[in-house]
């Protein structure tokens, strides 16, 4: 057809002749697929454009002016079965494809540009029948490829309307990412909500991630390496991890095609031809322009797309993998707050590895072929930058031999800051009635200037990198001095030569600026490449720390196993303890040894012992959290339900924390343990009913619900064994015994389905209802006869149970839609930020420091000369990150109680009972779903791609923006928080009811205002009505942490336990600490974990050594017992209280000893009663133990007997 130009018909041939092959294959793929178009008439519109196409082709090999020889007609004779085969094709894959069909638009559009030359090209001299059949031709593909490259999405079948837009887009609207537009319209019309936003592709599905990389690593290769995870990456996802190679290889290609188009450009300025032969060059010099510029801009952003999906990849599966790993290993705080680091601070800084791989690779690459072509043009002298790029490396060499270590520090001090601040948000009530929260600020700002400090030591030796005079040498030379020094002595050497010839000159400034580009990368990347390193290492040794191996031998019902059982024993198995020996640590001394233990299916067990004697450790050996050093531990169920002493709840409603783990509920079973259980008038005084949110650990909740609560959740389960630690001890007497005759009775509900029970208790007026009674002593199990008169004898302390009705008051919890509407609330106050909201701007730098910013505007006007603006961020991120963290930790110690009540605290907690009650399929697929519908605006403009780069400045301008734009998403919330949350003590009434408080105890069922009257006492809560006075002051008056630092010290029912802070941290330092100050200093991680019991022993010896210190302040004895001064306080001053100088705190027991053992807790009451009462410090004590009061205050003192929220 083309007789002038042979390689147009070449390449028509070719590309016609590789449709042909293919097309059958693709026809033959689609034959059996399903129909997913409906009929519609975009389909008869591509039939029409593929008949009439086929019909010009036809005309064309028909035209007088082709000739006669078959070489010639060869190219006609392939489009017409080209054209054919795109017709069947057409009609096959428009209804059996959701996507446009990728090769008939390749083709089309390479047809189409083929075409376009051939009508375009200044000496192609075309009679006007050849003309106007090339320009229908050409338009007709152009028709056909925009109507193959539409989306179907508006006709595909119902069942496939739920992909999302990229998975529905074709190859032309991927690589322009024409999918995206939508999006981009309704942003600049409106503010982005999520459901704006494009769906996640199947490929990026959580689920998926987290199933490949868990196989993956499974199968790793052993023994490990320090790049044993980066290939289990690999391998899991290695389709993900080559598809960058090909746009990379042409990104390359396109790049170094640029030094040839200098070469056309200046030989077409040179040349001194014909002037048809200088339009014919310069036609191909516009279009070899056009191809080249075009192929980077489409090879960059194609490679950039595949890398970002690669890194949502290598995060989504490192955060599946950690929270995988976290499901299966020991529960502790330490572990809980390294998996918060590493899914965090860790994956942040290795979810880009595979950018450097690919980077590394590529620059090297693009290194050889630079210096391969500037060897063509400068001969020997391209050895000059190698040099100086080799005398270079060692400043690299020198930083990642120190790098490494350095990134683990800082990460390390990341994760104890992170695990401290969850600790103290998962326990802020006990934080605040402890009246802790200035030596809380004080920890955490401490552990926060650790870790900036951490963070200057990696800083610094960067900054030596960037700022030394190697990096001149390096940043600088390569890139300035390198092509200056390699032309002149290229030069010099040719003295005798000719001058220069100019395409010589700048096609090798060109390939040098290739070249040393490339070769800084290549050197900045090793830097990156060490630090990611670090981070892997430290999450590959979390991966292999040895997961919770369950020991238990599992002898289901019915089995073989079972049935030789009962024939021995003649009973039928439940818990089977033989010669078991428990060992905490290797460390540590046994707690058990020789426990020999038989539990029958159906029966009760109840398990009584002093605090310390490993109740709660045996517990958690039955449900497999501790695995026996000795013996053997059978069960008939490894699904276990778990009702834990320190109750763990999700962030849901009562309904859903008590139907964790179940898809339907079964709302007949859910009535009846909630009966059961006593909940129902509970539920029946909250506004909302089961559907009340619990709050973050249940803040929302009192103790005694939160233990019902759980203690639903276990029964609900319908495990065929229980295991309760102690689920009662919140509970006042007629509700504890309605719930256990309900459960535990003759006629209870346990009783009836048959469930065996394991329950750890002290209540030994309930041992008459198990079927047996067993005592831990000195590592021993003894197991009795509840008739045993050792076992009646120590039902000694009974509970209160007024004999009126007991009425629930009704709870201010906030319901789930109150929480929902708050956090969407907080929700659309950020996406609706703006980009430019100047106060956010004024805020940083605000945080920043006038200094600071002057230095830092400085140094931007320095750097557009000298470019060491860098090295000023060494003072900026360590200043800002610690104003910004010290203003909010500020702002959340003052805050009060209930604002926590709306917000997920976000930790790794109730492991054990997780894995107990084997919901951890439930709870994948709850962190599988997190993410969905939370993304806001700011983070839809940082998932955007940059589609064309005008030129490397604009391109860096426009990635700073966004990165600017998304810091200050942060700054927004941070800002937010400093300014819109109330703080403390702000909102100061007038009450016009006097209520003093002197009686040293109060005992009342749950619910009726104890927990109210406690927290009203440390200003937790205000009073609608009436006031609170100490010594004639109106607490109202005092600052809340004033009165609950100076006015009262307060033991709470439960205290959480800080990682790696010491036992005398939050206490004064009197005499007692300065008996055993060597003690007192170690961290709290370095002892075994505390149980419930010792817990509240820990907390009455905070609560002595404050008691203590303020004896020790006293100014004489005299003084300390003047009965004018034993209502408040120590030796304050009252200009900076208001309270009376040298006055006694009081000192309140919540429930001091709810979980110890009876002769424990006489130990206790005789320490109280010689340490506290006999120096004159009035004591309210709080219990539900009527006999407990007696003893513990004597009988001169008031009992206070609350009821319906009065004194009865």
């Amino acid at each position: 057809m083309f007789t002038e130009y042979p390689w147009l018909n070449i390449s028509s041939s070719l590309l016609s002749s590789i449709f042909i092959l293919y097309a059958p294959l693709e026809i033959w793929r689609l034959r059996g697929a399903s129909i997913k178009v409906l009929p519609d008439f975009q389909s008869h519109i591509k039939t029409v454009l593929a008949v009439a196409l086929s019909g010009v082709q036809l005309i064309s090999l028909a035209s007088p002016t082709v000739p006669n020889s078959l070489r010639d007609q060869i190219p006609a004779i392939a489009s017409i079965l080209a054209s054919s085969e795109l017709f069947v094709l057409l009609r096959l894959g428009h209804r059996k494809t959701v996507r446009p069909s990728t090769s008939v638009i390749l083709y089309v559009g390479l047809s189409l540009i083929k075409d376009l030359i051939a009508l375009t090209l200044p000496s192609h001299n075309l009679t006007p029948i050849e003309h106007s059949l090339l320009l229908i031709q050409v338009v007709l593909e152009a028709g056909l490829l925009v109507a193959e490259s539409r989306s179907k999405v508006q006709n595909l079948h119902p069942r496939y309307q739920s992909l999302t837009a990229e998975e529905r887009t074709g190859v032309l609207g991927r690589v322009f990412f024409w999918w995206i537009n939508p999006v981009l319209r309704e942003g600049y019309r409106d503010v982005l909500v999520p459901e704006s936003l494009p769906g996640v592709d199947r490929a990026l599905s959580s689920k998926v991630l987290r199933e490949r990389v868990i196989h993956a690593w499974a199968e790793r290769s052993k023994p490990e390496t320090k790049f044993t995870l980066p290939l289990a990456l690999f391998k899991a996802f290695r389709r993900g991890f080559l598809l960058p190679i090909l746009p990379r290889f042409s990104l390359v290609a396109f790049r170094y095609s640029q030094p040839v188009l200098i070469g056309a450009t200046i030989d077409f300025i040179q040349q001194r031809g014909s002037q048809d032969e200088r339009v014919d060059s310069g036609y191909w010099l516009v279009v070899l322009t056009g191809a080249i510029y075009s192929g980077l801009a489409i090879s960059t952003s194609v490679y950039r797309h595949r890398l970002n999906r690669l890194q949502l990849i290598i995060r989504g599966a490192l955060v599946g993998l950690i929270h995988a790993r976290a499901l299966n290993a020991e529960s502790s705080p330490v572990t809980n707050g390294k998996a918060l680091t590493l899914m965090s601070a860790d994956v942040d800084s290795v979810d880009t590895a595979a950018e450097m791989v690919h980077e590394t690779w590529a620059q090297m690459g693009e290194v050889l072929v630079g210096t391969a072509l500037l060897a063509r043009q400068i001969g020997w002298f391209v050895g000059l930058p190698l040099l100086i790029i080799f005398g270079c490396s060692r400043m690299s060499a020198y930083v990642a031999k120190h790098l490494q270590g350095r990134q683990k520090d800082w990460s390390s001090a990341t994760q104890r800051r992170l695990s401290m601040i969850t600790a103290v948000l998962g326990g802020v009530k006990s934080m605040k009635i402890l009246g802790l929260e200035e030596a809380t600020r004080s920890i955490v700002s401490d552990l926060r200037d650790r870790e900036i400090a951490m963070s200057k030591r990696l800083r610094w030796i960067m900054v030596a990198y960037n700022a030394s005079v190697l990096d001149l040498i390096i940043a600088n030379a390569l890139g300035i001095f390198s092509p200056v020094v390699t032309l002149v002595l290229f030069a010099v050497s040719r003295r005798g030569d000719a001058v220069l010839n100019p395409d010589t000159v700048f096609t090798s400034i060109a390939l040098l600026a290739l070249v040393t580009h490339p070769a800084n990368m290549v050197m900045t990347l090793i830097t990156r490449a060490v630090a990611a390193l670090a981070n892997f290492d430290r999450i590959q040794t979390y991966l292999l720390k040895g997961s919770l191996l369950d020991q238990r031998v599992l002898v289901p019902p019915n089995s073989v196993a079972e049935r030789e059982y009962n024939l021995e024993t003649g009973q039928r198995l439940a818990i089977l303890m033989e010669d078991v020996k428990i060992q905490p640590s290797p460390t540590s001394q046994p707690i058990m040894h020789g426990l020999n233990l038989g539990i029958d299916r159906g029966s009760i067990f109840m398990c009584s012992g002093a605090v310390g004697s490993g109740k709660s450790v045996l517990a958690s050996t039955i449900l497999g959290e501790m695995a026996p050093k000795e013996g053997r531990i059978v069960v008939a169920d490894e699904r276990i339900g778990f009702c834990s002493q320190s109750v763990w709840l999700p962030t849901a409603s009562i309904r859903g924390a008590i139907c964790q783990g179940t898809a339907k509920v079964d709302n007949d079973w859910y009535d009846t343990v909630i009966e059961a259980c006593g909940l129902s008038p509970d539920l029946q005084s909250l506004v909302d009913k089961d559907r009340t949110w619990v709050g973050s650990g249940g803040i929302n909740l009192s103790g005694g619900q939160k233990s019902r609560i759980a203690l639903a959740r276990a029964v609900y389960s319908r495990c065929s064994i229980l295991v309760l630690d102690d689920p009662f001890s919140a509970l006042d007497g007629e509700v504890e015994d309605h719930v256990v005759a309900a459960l535990l009775g003759p006629r209870g509900l346990l009783r009836d389905m048959c469930t065996t029970v394991f329950l750890i208790t002290n209540s030994a007026q309930y041992y008459p209802l198990a079927d047996k009674v067993v005592l831990l002593h000195d590592g021993q199990a003894q197991v009795l006869d509840p008739r045993d008169e050792i076992i009646l004898s120590r039902a000694q302390i009974s509970k209160v149970n007024p004999s009126q009705g007991i009425k629930r008051e009704e709870s201010k919890s906030n319901s789930p839609a109150l929480a929902d509407r708050k956090r969407m609330d907080y929700a659309a106050a950020d996406v609706s930020r703006r980009t430019g909201d100047l106060a956010l701007y004024g805020y940083y730098f605000g945080s920043v420091g006038t200094f600071s910013m002057l230095l830092m505007a400085s140094y931007t006007a320095i750097y557009a000369f000298c470019l060491t603006f860098s090295s000023t961020h060494i003072i900026i991120a360590p200043r800002s990150g610690s104003t910004l963290h010290a203003r909010l930790l500020g702002k959340i110690m003052k805050v009060p109680l209930s604002y926590f009540s709306t917000f997920e605290i976000g930790n790794v907690d109730g492991i054990a009972t997780i894995r107990a009650s084997g919901w951890e399929t439930s709870f994948e697929l709850d962190n599988i779903m997190a993410l969905r519908n939370t993304a806001t605006g700011a983070e839809v403009g940082v998932a955007l791609n940059m589609i064309i780069a005008a030129n490397t400045t604009l391109l860096r301008l426009v990635e700073g923006w966004t990165s600017l734009e998304t810091s200050l998403g942060a700054v927004a919330r941070l800002r937010s928080v400093d300014l819109n949350t109330p703080p403390e003590g702000e909102d100061i009434g007038n009450h016009n009811l006097s209520s003093s408080v002197t009686s040293p105890s109060t005992s009342n069922p749950a619910n009726d205002g104890k927990s109210t009257l406690f927290l009203a006492l440390l200003r937790l809560i205000t009073p609608q009505t009436g006031s609170i006075k100490l010594a004639d002051i109106d607490i109202a008056t005092l600052h809340p942490h004033t009165v609950r630092r100076r006015g009262f010290i307060a033991v709470p029912r439960t205290r959480e336990e800080e990682d790696g802070i010491s036992v005398s941290a939050f206490a004064d330092r009197g005499p007692l600490y300065l008996s055993c100050p060597e003690l007192l200093e170690k961290p709290i991680s370095t002892f075994a974990p505390l149980s419930a019991g010792q817990m509240q022993m820990f907390a009455l010896a905070q609560a002595l050594l404050r008691v203590q210190a303020v004896s020790f302040q006293s100014p004489s004895p005299s003084a300390a017992l003047d009965p004018g001064h034993d209502s408040i306080s120590a030796n304050y001053n009252s200009a900076d209280t208001g309270l009376k100088p040298n006055s006694k705190p009081i000192v309140i027991l919540d429930e001091a000893s709810s979980a110890l053992d009876l002769e424990t807790e006489r130990r206790m009451q005789k320490l109280v009663d010689e340490l506290i009462i006999q120096k004159g410090f009035t004591v309210i004590l709080i219990s539900h133990r009527e006999g407990g009061l007696r003893r513990g205050v004597g009988l001169e003192s008031d009992v206070v007997v609350l009821r319906d929220g009065r004194v009865c």
